[in-house]
């Protein structure tokens, strides 16, 4: 009888727990930038939903669709740029969102930096969807 009510209590106090700091939001997109600047594809793409959805602000949806199309966009732009870097200047933090004033350089035939909001939706440990916000000099 002891034994059945001590794997419960350990399955509830499992199912209780908090997620660990690295499966919050916070810790996603962290994860999904130092892959981006490493241009580890594989890695970066691990990060997003299979059905993840990026948008230009507000309801503009870009190509490439889902999981599969984000990894051969992002292939190919890591080996057209072999400098790039993104770094979060701002961050916000508010539930499952996350948003970050990020400074892209490296890009192939652009001089000056890419300044561009980004606002992640983190659900279930991954990027669901990603809306850009693009400085009018970018």
């Amino acid at each position: 009888m002891i034994r059945p009510l001590f794997i419960l209590l350990i399955a509830s106090l499992l199912v209780a727990a908090p997620p660990s700091r690295s499966q919050n939001p916070e810790s996603v997109v962290l994860r999904q930038l130092e892959a981006y600047n490493a241009r580890d594809v594989e890695a970066f793409a691990a990060t997003y939903a299979e059905d993840v959805e990026l948008y230009d602000f507000p309801a503009a949806l870009r190509e490439p669709k889902g999981k599969a199309g984000l990894k051969a966009h992002y292939a190919q732009r890591f080996k057209e740029n072999p400098e790039l870097h993104a770094s979060a200047k701002d961050q916000i933090l508010s539930g499952p969102y996350v948003i970050h004033r990020e400074k892209v350089t490296g890009l192939a035939g652009q001089k000056e930096a890419l300044e561009v909001v980004v606002i992640y939706l983190v659900q279930d440990r991954l990027i669901r969807k990603v809306w850009f916000l693009k400085s009018e000099k970018g």
